[in-house]
Order: structure tokens, then C-alpha cells, then sequence
């Protein structure tokens, strides 16, 4: 299925969204999440295809974690759920999957020193089972 991003809605994600976003955080790999943040869905035809949870820590916001759906990868959700989080919220800080950095880098992302990371956020690379694998990225949204 393609999602045109000009199609997309991103929201504030309700209690019926929860159960749909538990799902693609485990589709993505990462388990179950902690409760914490504000999350955003990106809806398109009726169904959520991606989400994005914004969590402070020392007076900066975090993305944490941003998924987009296996069905609507590369199809604009994650650029738009980026962009509508840095609108609301202004410069977003994340350690992004070394994989991604391409992605965080074309969005015009940069990268930061590991110590501008809340050790209460930077500590879930320090316990995940896949940072050898993973190379995590600190990075910048302004």
C-alpha cells in the first residue's frame, strides 16, 4: 500500500491508539516501551502507520522512539511525523540506529556529542541487547 505524505494526518495519540503502537514498537524490535512522553500517530486511509513519542528530560525533548510501519517505509511518514514533532516542540535531540543516520542526515539532522544525551535517555542504548550491532548515533533536529 502507498501512503502519500500529502495524505497523511499526524495526531496526538489517543488511548485507542495503544495497542497499535505497542505493536510496531515489537514489529520494530524494541520490545515493550515504558510509559513516558507524548506520542503522535501518522494516519493515512484510516490506519496508523507510524508514531513518534516526545520525552523531556533536563529541559530538552527527545524523540523516543520514532517507528513507521514495515508497509510505509520510505514513503514520507517519518519525515512528516519529524517535522510536525520539531513544529510543536522546536529543536528535537535522539540517538538514532546507525542505519538511520542517512535518513536523520538528508532530514538535515546533525551530530552531537554523546554528553548533550540525559543519561536517563541515553542509558536505554547502554542496556539494549543490539548496541553492538546498532552503532548509535547522537543527534540534533533544529
Amino acid at each position: 500500500m502507498t501512503h502519500d505524505a500529502a495524505a497523511l494526518l499526524v495526531r496526538p495519540a489517543s488511548e485507542s491508539d495503544a495497542a497499535t503502537i505497542a505493536r510496531l514498537a515489537e514489529e520494530a524490535g524494541m520490545g515493550v516501551l515504558t510509559p513516558r512522553g507524548i506520542a503522535y500517530v501518522a494516519v493515512s486511509e484510516g490506519r496508523v502507520v507510524g508514531f513518534i513519542r516526545i520525552v523531556e528530560a533536563g529541559g530538552d525533548r527527545y524523540v523516543n522512539p520514532i517507528v513507521v510501519a514495515a508497509s510505509a517505509q520510505r514513503q514520507g511518514v517519518g519525515r512528516a511525523l519529524m517535522e510536525e514533532a520539531r513544529t510543536r516542540y522546536g529543536a528535537l535531540l535522539f540517538v538514532a540506529r546507525g542505519s538511520a543516520v542517512p535518513f536523520y542526515t538528508a532530514l538535515g539532522c546533525e551530530r552531537v556529542g554523546r554528553e548533550r544525551i540525559s543519561p536517563a535517555l541515553g542509558e536505554d542504548c547502554d542496556t539494549c541487547p543490539d548496541l553492538a550491532t546498532c552503532s548509535p548515533v547522537p543527534m540534533i533536529y533544529r
